[in-house]
């Protein structure tokens, strides 16, 4: 009996567990066009993009905010060029960049890019002189990179990240496959008793 009340927990975690919500990641992108530049592979005139992802610990995009702290990585692409953060931003941790409103659309933008880290990396290699601006890029060697419109709420769009999260028939399954499993053990333990006892 008690091994029954055990499996009958065991089934509703497992079903409670399948329709539980994890935080949800946005992803925040910049476009622009580059409007000159001094760095190998990057021209006049390409599409660059910078990409940041954030977690704020709140589930999608009505009403919230993102500090600098919720920052996860960054990056930017342009013509053949790339760079990568994943720290050394230029504002305070506790500074709120992004806020969106109760349609889920950006009313604010105040990202100024990033400060010096070694940890920065672009299509050259890594290191402090890896940098963003809020209208342009610099790169390993330390030639820069401008763009043609500066950090304005129109060049930014937002969306939540998709994340795996096992569906409720997926979880249900192995739930009855653990039962099944722990089926056969008793019945293995019974007729182990049962041979000892006519022993």
């Amino acid at each position: 009996m008690r091994i029954l009340t055990y499996l009958s927990a065991a089934v509703f975690v497992l079903f409670a567990s399948a329709g539980e919500i994890q935080a949800g990641m946005v992803e925040f992108e910049f476009t622009s066009t580059v409007s000159s530049s001094s760095i190998s592979g990057v021209s006049g005139g390409d599409l660059v993009t910078i990409n940041l992802l954030a977690d704020n610990g709140n589930v999608g995009l009505i009403s919230q905010t993102w500090t600098v702290a919720d920052l996860i990585t960054g990056g930017l692409n342009a013509g053949s060029y790339f760079q990568t953060y994943i720290d050394g931003w230029f504002q305070s941790a506790g500074d709120v960049i992004f806020t969106t409103d109760v349609g889920g659309n950006l009313t604010s933008s105040t990202f100024y890019g990033s400060t010096y880290s070694v940890n920065h990396t672009d299509s050259f290699g890594t290191g402090p002189e890896v940098y963003l601006y809020s209208d342009g890029a610099q790169d390993l060697f330390g030639n820069v990179a401008l763009f043609e419109t500066t950090d304005t709420l129109d060049n930014w769009t937002v969306e939540t990240v998709s994340t795996a999260v096992p569906e409720p028939t997926s979880m249900a399954l192995l739930g009855l496959a653990s039962l099944g499993g722990l089926g056969v053990r008793l019945r293995q333990r019974r007729k182990a008793k049962n041979a000892q006892a006519a022993a």
